[in-house]
């Protein structure tokens, strides 16, 4: 972080801003920012295949959607990753190991009964997606399905606002409000790869001499990919639950989809939440004339705090505890991040009268 908000803005600025990147994330998709180069050369159709009941958690009444999706790695906080947080924090924390969508590219219109369909891949990924220096880069993409709850053909997680068609007059003059505006949001039903340790097939394209092993989105125990694109499966697992040696195809071969259900959806959005970091009150003198700007904040309740050291502590924003929700409070840092060379603020040695830790 780069700013020093009040921590009585906190509570009610994380759904502004949650919303705002929302608004954002809409706007660069529909605008054709960072739109993908044109390949007048590519007319390549991918062949997706799935079982019957592949779709069955889709929504009713919903368009269903098939895309494809470049992809990346998912932003964890860092409290998350330290090695004494572990096990502490796994209902409040993203999985590492999932993906987060940077670009829906082409799109197509499904039939709930569909068992197979060809969707279009006519351009290259787009630069925000490719990783790697001027010895080799490479994009990684799936093939999802989703209900397009919200009705705009692109993929959104978030929950969002779908307008309806206006009020109408109900009986005896009350107002039927089913048309009023409504917070929905879309589901991902099927995924052709969504997490690192999960059977998947990729769609990859590569430049140069990249290293599939390496800390982008890592593929273990491949052949080296052949520059330009490819398909990389690994859908088979050993007796101890991990993957199996990946294999590069052709794109003419069949993509499989897999089914995704509630416990996915939930993971999922937990990528959406909204965390926090800073000097908890009474820490930092600096901090401290920023909150008593805030003439309405209340003391701190810690009576759900989890101490993840002496000096750091976790909060979850309310007594539900949701995923990827919580503020991190720290007795010494910077407003960069948890772990810093020459901290900003240091109050290890006369914490708050209210500090929970150790």
């Amino acid at each position: 972080m780069g700013c020093k908000p009040s921590w009585g803005c906190i509570m009610s600025s994380k759904f502004v801003w949650r919303y705002l990147l929302l608004l954002l994330g809409v706007w660069g998709c529909g605008t054709g920012i960072s739109a993908p180069d044109a390949a007048p050369d590519l007319e390549t159709k991918l062949q997706v295949t799935l079982d019957s009941d592949t779709l069955d958690y889709a929504l009713d009444d919903v368009p269903l959607v098939a895309s494809i999706y470049w992809v990346s790695s998912v932003d964890v906080p860092d409290v998350c990753l330290l090695p004494e947080a572990q096990g502490l924090l796994d209902d409040l924390c993203p999985d590492p190991f999932l993906l987060s969508g940077e670009w829906v590219a082409n799109s197509i219109t499904l039939e709930p009964d569909v068992t197979r369909f060809e969707i279009g891949l006519d351009a290259l990924p787009p630069f925000n997606v490719v990783v790697g220096d001027v010895n080799g880069r490479a994009a990684y993409a799936a093939v999802v399905v989703f209900s397009d709850a919200d009705n705009d053909g692109f993929l959104n997680l978030d929950v969002g606002v779908q307008r309806g068609k206006g009020r109408s007059e109900g009986k005896e003059g009350e107002e039927d409000w089913d048309n009023e505006m409504q917070w929905v949001s879309d589901r991902l039903v099927a995924s052709s790869f969504y997490h690192l340790r999960e059977p998947q097939t990729r769609l990859m394209h590569v430049e140069g001499d990249y290293q599939l092993d390496g800390n982008f989105l890592p593929a273990m125990n491949c052949d080296t990919p052949p520059t330009g694109f490819s398909l990389l499966k690994n859908l088979t697992k050993n007796d101890s639950g991990e993957l199996n040696d990946c294999q590069i195809t052709t794109l003419d071969e069949d993509i499989p989809l897999f089914p995704l259900g509630e416990t996915e959806e939930e993971q999922f959005m937990c990528l959406n939440g909204w965390t926090d970091w800073g000097p908890p009150p009474g820490c930092d003198p600096e901090t401290d004339e920023w909150l008593a700007e805030d003439k309405e904040k209340e003391p701190m309740d810690y009576t759900h705090a989890i101490c993840v050291g002496d000096d750091l502590l976790v909060l979850p924003f309310d007594e539900s505890a949701s995923c990827g929700e919580f503020q991190v409070f720290g007795l010494a840092g910077c407003w960069s991040g948890i772990t810093c060379e020459d901290n900003e603020w240091d109050c290890r040695a006369a914490p708050p009268a209210d500090w929970p830790c150790p």
